[in-house]
């Protein structure tokens, strides 16, 4: 019994650090692109009005 439920234990946990990781990553992939997709957008505002 104590195995089975310190082995559920685990797995949540485990579970719980994978979410929080791949959410973690995506956060930082969204304000990549957005920083970049929003650098790309000015240079290129800029170069129109050249």
């Amino acid at each position: 019994m104590g195995f089975t439920w310190e082995l559920g234990l685990h797995y949540w946990y485990r579970a719980a650090q994978f979410v929080r990781g791949y959410l973690t990553d995506e956060i930082r992939l969204r304000e990549y692109l957005a920083h970049h997709i929003h650098a790309a957008a000015d240079s290129s505002a800029n170069g129109k009005e050249r």
